[in-house]
Parts: C-alpha cells; structure tokens; sequence
C-alpha cells in the first residue's frame, strides 16, 4: 500500500494496536495532537496523557488488564521509520456490541494530507462492520474542519 506523498522507503505503513508495543508512543502521539484542545479543555487530561505517554503502565492502571484483552479497545497505527506517526481507535459502546466509537484520530503533522487519516478510519470501520456493528460513533471538535471533512466524505 503506498499513499500518495508518503515516503515509501521509510514506511511500513498500517498494522493493528498492539498496546504492549504501541501504548507509549500512541499517548505520545495523542498528546502532541490534542494537547493544545485538551488543555483547553481539561487541563488535568492534557497532563494524564503526558503522564500515560511516559508511563505506560499508567494506562493499564486506569483500563485495567481486561480492556486490552477482550476486544473493547483496539484500534490501527501508521508506522514510519519505527514511528508510530498516526493513530484511530475503535471500540464497543454497547453491550450488544451494535454500536461502536471511532475516536482517537491523530496523526502527526507532517505526515497529514497524505490520506493516512483516511486510511485509518477505514480500517477501523471495517473492523467494527466485521464484529457486527450496526452504527459507528464519532466526536470531533466543531472547529476541526479538515477531520470534519474527511468523517463527511465517508458518510458521518
């Protein structure tokens, strides 16, 4: 797979989560991206992913053990040169296992526009289409208009 811009040489590109490899980098990552809307936001989540990407285990904490184990949270990393430079998440909101959440959509600046976004939220579609959803949910800030963009032309 080779998306159009993206340095083909030094990416491996799409490959499931896997939190025993991809947890620190994946908080990392998020806390580049959002941080700056987190502490607007909350300033106590802008420093608990800080806290989580220097301290894994922190996060196992918090989820405990099961969530990583069952099935409820997974989700797809974009890797480049041993990077984790792009992130989507994928999980349950449901009992029944008919409704899921996209969230956790971040990828590195320098890497956007290249259609790796893209190619995250669709994997992660796919696999929740798999597992039987019915609805996907999303949440993205109002003034996120490039996510907007993109959430609308796959048919949010």
């Amino acid at each position: 797979m080779v998306v159009t811009g993206a340095p083909t040489s030094a990416c491996t590109g799409l490959r499931p989560f896997n939190p025993f490899r991809d947890l620190a980098q994946v908080t990392g990552l998020l806390a580049r991206v959002f941080g700056p809307e987190l502490a607007a936001e909350s300033g106590s989540m802008a420093r608990l992913m800080s806290v989580m990407a220097r301290f894994p285990s922190v996060g196992w904490m918090l989820m405990g053990f099961d969530a990583w184990f069952d099935g409820t949270l997974g989700g797809y990393v974009w890797v480049c040169q041993d990077k984790v430079v792009a992130n989507a998440s994928i999980a349950p909101a449901s009992p029944t296992g008919r409704q899921w959440v996209l969230s956790n959509v971040a990828v590195e600046e320098e890497y956007r526009g290249r259609g790796i976004g893209r190619r995250l939220v669709e994997a992660c579609l796919q696999h929740a289409w798999r597992e039987g959803a019915g609805q996907v949910l999303l949440q993205v800030w109002q003034a996120n208009d490039p996510a907007r963009h993109l959430y609308e032309s796959l048919g949010f």
